[in-house]
């Protein structure tokens, strides 16, 4: 006769039927556990790893096949790091060029923790193309082949500027703004022309029987793009050849006088009389922070561009390179300065330049000077840098990042 089992009794079963949710719930979350270690631990390309909390520029250096450092790469979050990002030009009183570190003042508070040399400029004769920054605006002539930064957006691509400026009545232009160049080097060729000494480090030289106009401005804060400012006559200064002494504040108008009635905007200031200086840089969006200028265009749309090797002529030479990069959307910048090619050569090309910043993640990418102009400062970093960057040429302005860097 088969034995009967007893069932346990009713109490006891949703006891067992609670101690079995435990078991699976704690084995769960044990297998959960694991797998964040181990995706935690998983090595990870550079441009996919998220930010690490609120130090969010990350240096990392680059290294060649035999394990030698060739450059370093910069990643930075602009929606944390954007106000960080500084150009530093020469204004009046300074000479034109000066060694990277000597570029940002000593007065500010906090050194660089990282600086480079910016884009191409020409120093003998004129702005290639765009230049502004902590100083105010030094050059305003369009480019095809732009980097600004405006808040917490990078672009790169082509920069169109546009300096007007119009005779107002209360709120209201009296007649069509006078499109005009700012800071052109050398005066006064190009009268009219505004200059900001601010931003304007060369000679103010009187060759010419040209009228220089005196504009107030109610601040002191430098000229941005993408914003306008009041500007109020405040003299006529004395018509002496010469060097033109720039007042302490505002802005000087540089008038020839076959041009004061010239169409499309007449131009005879009268002490009293209110202008409006419009400060345009087309396609940014937002008061621009900084903005520069050079080429070739790298990436375009996540592609190395077919029209980089035109560029080179076939003859794609070795040198340092400094080069920028940002997401689609602009919100993440890379900033990569190479010494040496993977396979340990001195120099890198462009193409070369160009695959490593798309190996970060970049989107787009431009070419910022380089060859002997590649200078690299940083109050982080100083003895390592030097070993591999050791030349200290003179250029005209430069980027700094003002905010510690994890390493």
């Amino acid at each position: 006769m088969k034995k009967l089992v007893p069932h346990p009794p009713l109490s006891h079963r949703p006891l067992a039927r609670l101690h079995g949710l435990f078991f699976w719930l704690a084995l769960g979350a044990v297998l959960a556990l694991a797998f964040l270690v181990l995706a935690r631990l998983a090595p990870r390309p550079a441009h996919l790893a998220p930010p690490r909390g609120p130090h969010s520029p990350q240096l990392r250096w680059l290294l060649t096949g035999d394990g030698e450092r060739r450059g370093f790469a910069l990643r930075s979050n602009l929606a944390l790091d954007g106000a960080a990002w500084e150009l530093w030009g020469n204004g009046a009183g300074q000479p034109p060029l000066a060694p990277l570190d000597r570029l940002y003042p000593e007065s500010r508070p906090n050194p660089p923790s990282l600086g480079c040399n910016g884009g191409y400029w020409d120093e003998t004769e004129h702005a290639v193309g765009v230049c502004a920054g902590q100083r105010g605006i030094h050059g305003a002539r369009s480019h095809p082949q732009g980097f600004a930064i405006a808040g917490d957006r990078a672009w790169i691509g082509p920069l169109s500027a546009h300096i007007q400026l119009a005779l107002m009545a209360g709120d209201r232009p009296t007649s069509p703004a006078l499109e005009l160049p700012l800071n052109p080097r050398p005066p006064p060729r190009h009268a009219p022309c505004l200059i900001d000494p601010q931003a304007y480090p060369w000679p103010l030289r009187l060759d010419s029987p040209t009228e220089v106009i005196w504009l107030d401005r109610a601040t002191t804060a430098p000229l941005r793009f993408n914003t306008t400012v009041p500007l109020r006559v405040r003299q006529a200064l004395p018509r002496q050849l010469g060097l033109v002494t720039p007042p302490p504040a505002g802005c000087l108008l540089w008038l020839s006088p076959q041009l004061k009635s010239a169409p499309p905007a007449p131009l005879a200031p009268r002490p009293g009389d209110c202008y409006e200086l419009s400060l345009t840089l087309d396609p940014v969006r937002g008061v621009v922070q900084l903005a520069t200028c050079a080429g070739p265009r790298l990436l375009k749309d996540g592609k190395i561009r077919p029209q980089l090797y035109e560029h080179t002529g076939g003859d794609d030479e070795r040198t340092w390179r400094t080069v920028v990069g940002c997401d689609r959307d602009g919100r993440t910048l890379w900033l990569v300065v190479l010494a040496r090619g993977l396979d340990g050569q001195p120099g890198v090309t462009l193409g070369e330049a160009a695959q490593t910043l798309l190996e970060q993640g970049a989107s787009e990418g431009l070419n910022l000077d380089g060859g002997s102009s590649t200078s690299v400062c940083s109050s982080q970093l100083g003895p390592e840098l030097l070993s591999l960057f050791p030349l200290r040429s003179e250029i005209h302005h430069a980027l700094f990042l003002i905010k510690k860097l994890e390493l």
